[in-house]
């Protein structure tokens, strides 16, 4: 055998492979239903006439409620699902078909094929979480929404939504490696959603003991103590966030190193 058929791949080979793969598992098929469930669930206020006729008022607050009511609840209750579905198709794959023994043998461990995996899923959910977003303001625009978009919050959640999702599909693709039944995965991926989705009712330190409840943690808005506004603008949660990366950077790297340590 020669040595170019047994060197490493490189990882833009490695991503190519695992796209190759979400082909034949129709992952863009499970992306865009949990998408436009998204979109239908996150846009139900705009189904309200009583809101339509006064969009435009100043204390309807179309967008900060939107982001704060609409989108984040929403992606808060079905992105750790999402995030589990994904994982678990992706890995299951290799469990059924000796994948981890047919990488290994090209010296790809099974914690640098899961981090390949993160990879290659990294773009389809910074896309999707653009088209949430877009066709959520588009939506609005089309309702009659003619006040100005507060971008740079909008812009903030949006990374947020990103950084959060991928962490959490980082953690179920460690949690599908180094366990055969994807029903665990898919168990811890409902009970996140409703942590997540109760982050949003909880106090502020609630949202920042489990990963899932970051996308609380992340929001620039927060309903008002006085009751002179029904909610305000706070600064953004820079640390919260930072808190947030470290410590999944941490975690991620910590059980690639373990996950390469044991055989599966």
């Amino acid at each position: 055998m020669s040595g170019r058929s047994t060197s490493l791949p490189g990882f833009g080979k490695a991503v190519r492979l695992e796209y190759a793969k979400m082909r034949r598992l129709r992952t863009s098929l499970v992306l865009g239903a949990v998408l436009l469930a998204t979109i239908l669930f996150g846009t139900m206020q705009l189904f309200d006439a009583d809101h339509r006729a006064r969009i435009n008022e100043p204390n309807t607050m179309h967008w900060e409620f939107l982001l704060l009511t609409g989108y984040s609840s929403t992606k808060a209750l079905f992105m750790p699902l999402l995030a589990a579905v994904l994982a678990s198709r992706q890995v299951d794959i290799e469990h059924h078909g000796n994948g981890w023994l047919r990488t290994s043998m090209f010296g790809v461990t099974p914690g640098r094929l899961c981090t390949v995996k993160l990879l290659a899923l990294m773009p389809l959910v910074v896309l999707s979480t653009v088209v949430e977003m877009s066709v959520l303001v588009l939506a609005s625009r089309a309702a009659g929404a003619t006040t100005p978009l507060p971008w740079v919050q909008w812009l903030w959640y949006g990374a947020v939504v990103v950084i959060v999702t991928l962490g959490v599909v980082g953690l179920h693709l460690w949690l599908a490696a180094r366990v055969e039944s994807q029903l665990v995965g898919l168990g811890v991926g409902v009970l996140g959603g409703f942590l997540g989705f109760f982050s949003m009712l909880m106090p502020p330190w609630f949202a920042h003991l489990t990963p899932w409840g970051y996308l609380a943690a992340g929001l620039p808005y927060q309903l008002s103590p006085t009751g002179d506004a029904p909610l305000i603008a706070i600064p953004l949660p820079w640390g919260s966030m930072a808190l947030f990366c470290c410590v999944m950077l941490g975690v991620l790297a910590l059980a690639r190193v373990r996950l390469d340590r044991v055989e599966i």
